[in-house]
């Protein structure tokens, strides 16, 4: 849910800057806001100094670098934003938070904040491997720091759920461009020793296109709920994870496989979800959430 706020009291339109962005300097990318979400998004991260705006494509760029560091470049679709020129209002106490750079800052009443870690996965680089053993699974991969595609670890996701962190959101961006968004109320994940085994409900489709991918009893391939992690090397389901290349609480291999190959061709081992144009939409980038 977008936190809201004004851009007033100042004349904004000298410090956004249209046809320019900043390259090389990536951090993180949110699909499917609006611009002042975007500016917002990146207020409340702690390393994040500067967007790029794709207006046609509803995609946000956040970097770690402001104009005065680094050069603008062209780009006629981009509108880009040094965000320490932008006035914020309504955000609480995130304006000059001190969230670890992992973590996303949420506001609250009366100037306070909390801090939330947020984001289990990241796919939009194509320079991380995602059909990998149960060992790198368990401990993560790739590195939220820099600009690779991660996966936070099997063994932080269930601490997190453990802990309260129990609401799900899964951002995804289409080969085509267009967002889909799926939310869901509850998701639990239980240690090794279930072989963390997942408990999920409350589908939410945020986009007209977007169906429910893990939780719909009525098509019962898609029924994630129960469970277990798979991988290739201990595979829980049928074969699923070697014939999908990733790992997945897969009931079957024919729905969502946000962890898959990166490509276009709708096959079962693509990065993909259920949407009402194809039963495999392929996609070009996802992100996983948790919140409490």
């Amino acid at each position: 849910m977008a936190f809201i706020y004004c851009l007033s009291g100042q004349n904004i339109e000298k410090n956004i800057h249209y046809g320019k962005r900043i390259l090389d300097a990536l951090i993180d990318i949110v699909q499917g806001v609006s611009f002042i979400e975007c500016t917002e998004e990146c207020f409340s991260r702690r390393r994040c100094l500067s967007v790029n705006y794709w207006r046609s494509i509803l995609l946000c760029e956040m970097n770690s670098v402001d104009q005065s560091s680094h050069l603008l470049s062209d780009e006629p679709k981009t509108v880009f934003a040094d965000i320490s020129l932008l006035e914020q209002h309504f955000v609480g106490g995130c304006r000059n938070h001190k969230c670890a750079i992992n973590m996303k800052c949420v506001p609250g009443p009366f100037g306070t904040h909390r801090c939330e870690i947020q984001v289990i996965q990241r796919r939009c680089f194509d320079n991380t491997n995602f059909y990998r053993t149960w060992p790198d699974y368990k401990d993560g991969f790739g590195n939220f720091k820099e600009k690779t595609d991660f996966w936070i670890g099997n063994d932080v996701i269930h601490m997190l759920t453990k802990n309260g962190y129990t609401y799900m959101r899964v951002e995804m961006l289409k080969t085509d461009n267009e967002p889909l968004e799926a939310e869901y109320s509850h998701f639990f994940v239980g240690d090794e020793s279930t072989k963390y085994n997942l408990t999920i409900r409350g589908f939410k489709g945020l986009y007209v296109d977007v169906l429910d991918c893990m939780t719909n009893k009525d098509y019962k391939q898609t029924d994630a709920n129960g469970m277990k992690f798979s991988t290739f090397d201990n595979d829980k389901r049928n074969g699923c994870a070697d014939y999908c290349r990733s790992g997945w609480w897969f009931h079957s291999c024919t729905c969502g496989n946000v962890n898959g190959l990166f490509g276009n061709k709708k096959t079962a081992s693509v990065m993909r979800w259920m949407c009402k144009d194809g039963w495999n939409c392929p996609l070009k980038a996802t992100r996983i959430l948790l919140r409490v």
